[in-house]
């Protein structure tokens, strides 16, 4: 351990400390009469439990009454239906034994048909599965989470005006709950640990005590060390992409299918083969009378009619439903094949429908001279630490190019806090220019700057890079074009994570990019408690239009996600290529795809 992570891992055990000194100053809660209960039960139980005591002091001697008159008549009436029961017994007992030997075969066949049926449901519901638990999860933290966050806005809030009035620091850690509290030492700890101050898992483990202290102090709930658990199974999931080849053809076709999908036709983007499953991305349009329906399926129904695929071996697929996802006017959806085709197959005719045409994709590769994706290897060096604030730059950016609806209300508080560490363990001289980006573009947004943060930023504004300054220029235009393209690449490895690039869909305010991704740390929003994005996107069109990416629909299982990202402001209406560019905590990677519109 260096003398750098000494610092750090001292730093937040000091932290520790004094949170659980400042914590146990605090008045004690009450406890809660239904503390076990799911938080939006407890209301119903506090409503119906005074009526439910009142009925019970009244029905309880009624039912006394009647037990005690009524069990006579039952030891008489069982001692009468003795003999008669035994008789039917023994009577049935034969007939029993043949109707058993009779039905097995007919159960066997059902369950031969029934277990493959089973297992289908449970791979479709799966996806829905694991949202529903996150749902729920996150439903049994609303009223305490929700409550939480708002009484720290009003404090910061009502801080923050005392400060004006009387000189004072902002945002006092007096103020905080401890819930707020545990939040932010948590989201100390992640900092610091993705800026390479500090072992992840010392980080991890010196937020585990605090949690577990509070806990058992009955300072906050008991469920947060299930919800500690389950981040820590999800995060150790991710064990690095499969060792094989990565290989994305591009189909770009436009199909029709049945009017028994919801869709009105179908375009395929890019099958990926991967060592482990062979994936298709596909979007489509919604027909006219499942347009801004209220109940949409994620996934079209093909009916009796599935979509299968040959190969030039005479081996027939299956193209199941893998995921998918659903706007008012438009579908996407990933399907996969069954098998994963072997290697050395040269070629695969795709049958999405009766009424569309065989498409084939060739599988034996481009040539060496071939012009199409050329991916790059990882970009200029940058320090952890500055990659880290640079992140929460891009994400204030693409929050401005979005539209800026939730600009007034986003929180720089935690990269503050961060920051503060950073500095306190030594760790922050190569992050201050970054920081000084960050509070420059802040305050171009009109963004609320913590005084922290302002503190630890170099004298005077900064210069923002050329790329924001673009992003900034273009934020508001409505002139993308209205069309798809199959962009296809493998970009190469970045920490771990093996990222692909499998189709654009372009509308006049953005684009919507489609990737997928082996070994990728997807945590579900119920489980992510960070101030910083793990992976930053970015992206420029051949015309000089830069873009900037937030996160949109992403559905992950074992060590496979699928991703959409919005990439704003809009592409260049007479784009016809693109750079696309990940940045990750150690470094960044590229592709260059072109935009193959075919027809818009």
């Amino acid at each position: 351990m260096t003398s750098a992570q000494q610092r750090a891992e001292t730093y937040l055990r000091l932290r520790v400390e004094a949170e659980l000194r400042r914590v146990q100053a605090l008045p004690r809660p009450e406890p809660a009469p239904y503390g076990h209960l799911p938080a939006p039960l407890r209301g119903a139980t506090r409503l119906a439990g005074p009526l439910g005591r009142n009925a019970a002091t009244v029905l309880t001697p009624l039912a006394a009454s009647a037990a005690r008159t009524l069990r006579p008549l039952a030891e008489s009436a069982e001692q009468a239906m003795r003999p008669l029961t035994d008789s039917v017994l023994t009577s049935l007992q034969p007939l029993a034994d043949s109707a058993a030997r009779w039905m097995q075969p007919l159960a066997g066949q059902v369950i031969g048909v029934v277990l493959p049926a089973a297992d289908e449901a449970a791979r479709r519901l799966h996806p829905l599965a694991w949202q529903a638990a996150g749902r729920l999860q996150a439903m049994q933290q609303s009223g305490a989470d929700r409550v939480t966050q708002w009484r720290g806005q009003a404090s910061r809030a009502t801080a923050t005006l005392r400060g004006a009035q009387a000189g004072a620091e902002p945002d006092r850690q007096e103020d905080l709950t401890a819930e707020e509290g545990l939040r932010r030492l948590a989201v100390v700890a992640d900092g610091l640990a993705r800026a390479g101050a500090i072992d992840p898992g010392t980080a991890d483990s010196i937020v585990a005590d605090l949690e577990t202290a509070l806990a058992a102090r009955g300072r906050i709930e008991p469920y947060r060390l299930g919800m500690r658990q389950m981040q820590r199974l999800h995060q150790r999931r991710a064990a690095g992409p499969p060792a094989g080849p990565y290989v994305a053809v591009p189909a770009g076709a436009l199909v029709p299918v049945g009017p028994e999908s919801g869709l009105t036709e179908v375009r395929l983007f890019t099958l990926v083969l991967a060592p482990d499953r062979a994936v298709l991305t596909v979007v489509g349009r919604l027909s006219d009378e499942n347009l801004r329906s209220e109940h949409l399926d994620p996934w079209p129904l093909f009916g009796d009619h599935r979509p299968a695929a040959r190969d030039d071996r005479g081996n027939r697929y299956e193209l199941r439903e893998d995921s998918g996802w659903s706007d008012q006017e438009n579908w996407g959806g990933v399907l996969r094949l069954n098998p994963v085709p072997p290697a050395g197959t040269q070629w695969l005719d795709l049958i999405i429908s009766p009424q569309a045409p065989t498409v084939r994709l060739d599988l034996t590769g481009p040539g060496p001279d071939h012009d199409g994706p050329k991916p790059e290897g990882p970009g200029p060096a940058v320090s952890l630490a500055e990659r880290l604030v640079d992140a929460a730059a891009l994400e204030l950016l693409a929050l401005a190019a979005g539209g800026g609806h939730s600009l007034p209300r986003h929180d720089l508080s935690a990269v503050a806090d961060v920051v503060t560490a950073l500095g306190a363990v030594g760790a922050l001289e190569p992050a201050q220019a970054a920081v000084g980006r960050l509070v420059t573009l802040a305050g171009r947004l009109g963004v609320a700057i913590p005084s922290a943060l302002s503190a630890a930023s170099p004298p005077g504004p900064a210069e923002l890079p050329e790329a924001w300054r673009n992003v900034l220029e273009n934020t508001g235009r409505l002139d993308g074009p209205r069309a798809a393209a199959p962009v296809s690449a493998v970009l190469p490895e970045l920490d771990g994570v093996r990222f692909v690039l499998t189709g654009l869909r372009s509308v006049e305010a953005g684009a919507d990019l489609y990737v997928m991704a082996w070994g990728a740390r997807v945590m579900p929003h119920f489980l992510h408690d960070s101030a910083f994005r793990l992976w930053s996107w970015s992206a420029r069109d051949d015309r000089g239009r830069w873009h900037v990416a937030e996160e949109g629909n992403s559905s992950s299982s074992d060590q496979h996600a699928d991703l959409t990202l919005r990439l704003v402001p809009p592409l260049h209406p007479e784009s016809a290529a693109l750079t696309v560019t990940v940045a990750g905590p150690s470094g960044e990677v590229t592709a260059t795809v072109p935009l193959d519109w075919g027809s818009r």
